[in-house]
């Protein structure tokens, strides 16, 4: 719990100090909130201090708050449709990894072609 907390300061702490460190005449102040907010969510995917999803919607929240980004342009590439079928695919993969769903395919694949006589041969080149 303590390592969790001196996780969140810290990256509170980077976040703040870029966002007061970073010169003003070259930057505009939403410019450099969103590269702190930027930072930050990166910070704590690499800590591990959440996981990636909830560190995109605290991220997104951030934005949002601080009128850094408008509701509409934080949202905004929710709209598209890859956006949507790249998630889908990786709750479909999660899905597979967490029932064994593959491995199971897989071995009924295997099974059905263990009785060809070129059957392991080709199922080794598919399975590498």
């Amino acid at each position: 719990m303590v390592k969790l907390a001196l996780r969140f300061i810290s990256l509170i702490f980077l976040a703040l100090m870029i966002y007061l460190i970073m010169p003003r005449d070259q930057l505009s102040d939403q410019s450099i909130r969103l590269f702190a907010i930027f930072v930050f969510t990166i910070g704590s995917i690499i800590t591990k201090f959440c996981s990636m999803g909830q560190s995109s919607i605290i991220a997104l929240t951030l934005c949002v708050l601080t009128k850094t980004l408008t509701f509409k342009e934080a949202f905004s590439g929710l709209q598209h449709s890859i956006v949507w079928l790249i998630v889908i695919a990786f709750f479909i993969a999660k899905g597979f990894v967490k029932t064994g769903l593959g491995l199971r395919l897989a071995y009924y694949i295997m099974y059905k072609f263990a009785h060809i006589s070129l059957g392991r041969p080709i199922w080794s080149i598919f399975a590498n």
